[in-house]
């Protein structure tokens, strides 16, 4: 029996160490970014900025779909738009109960969030997304892989 609580032990703090924000959100706290989310959109925004466009509002529910979405990836060893089971970005959105009139979702995985922005913004689809004028919203979760590299999942919409 020892053993057992060790072993949950050990994959709730791998769980913490990979996502902390999800496992705030799991235990009743109230949806916040972590740190890295946070640079994570301001990074996004001041792209933004630097091509006169106005910033995107942060949008809990779609941080957290998100996040949820990123630690999915990780746990299940995958890293598509499509989960293994075909579903789209949209389908999560519908799931999450997320209305839109226009949606985007870009999936980056580097050593940094600084370093996944560059490449979202270096990559035409993704950086159309990041500069799209019919996007009013965004979540953003990040978090990081076994292997050490952050998973990044931007979803934006335009109500």
């Amino acid at each position: 029996m020892k053993m057992l609580y060790k072993l949950l032990l050990v994959c709730l703090l791998s769980a913490a160490l990979a996502c902390p924000a999800a496992v705030a959100a799991a235990n009743g706290a109230a949806p916040a970014l972590s740190a890295d989310e946070e640079q994570a959109v301001a990074l996004l925004n001041a792209d933004r900025a630097a091509q006169g466009l106005p910033p995107l509002r942060v949008n809990l529910s779609l941080a957290a779909l998100a996040r949820d979405y990123a630690q999915d990836m990780i746990d299940r060893g995958y890293f598509a738009h499509a989960s293994p089971e075909g579903e789209e970005f949209t389908d999560r959105l519908a799931r999450y109960g997320i209305a839109f009139r226009s949606a985007g979702e870009n999936l980056g995985m580097h050593s940094s969030v600084a370093a996944a922005e560059r490449m979202l913004m270096n990559s035409p689809g993704h950086r159309a997304n990041i500069l799209g004028k019919d996007f009013s919203e965004v979540g953003i979760g990040v978090c990081r892989g076994p292997d050490g590299s952050l998973y990044v999942v931007q979803v934006f919409v335009g109500r």
